[in-house]
């Protein structure tokens, strides 16, 4: 699932336990991306756009928070996915978020 929200989810743009409760501008999914070349890649419907920020308000922020819908399959094996940080001190280790506009 993804929560979207324009602007920040908290009181500030720096992550705080509470953006975790913080209500979305948009909810979609659920999404099963599979992986392709290293890489998960996930089209947002237009319904999405009007929860992203296209100006400078909140300084042309948009988040968005990652979850998922079910908390495990029940098989006793933990389950994991792991991310590293955009702030990672290795350049090579940090996620890119690519985005690509398309008009119709």
């Amino acid at each position: 699932m993804l929560d979207m929200k324009k602007g920040f989810f908290g009181s500030t743009s720096a992550l705080q336990t509470s953006d975790f409760q913080a209500s979305a501008s948009k909810t979609v999914g659920p999404y099963s991306p599979a992986l392709s070349s290293g890489f998960y890649s996930i089209n947002l419907p237009a319904s999405t756009f009007t929860s992203i920020n296209k100006v400078n308000t909140n300084g042309g922020l948009t988040q968005i928070r990652l979850r998922f819908k079910l908390d495990d399959n029940n098989n006793s094996i933990a389950n994991t996915f792991n991310l590293i940080s955009g702030n990672n001190r290795t350049a090579s280790n940090q996620p890119t978020l690519v985005i690509v506009y398309t008009t119709p």
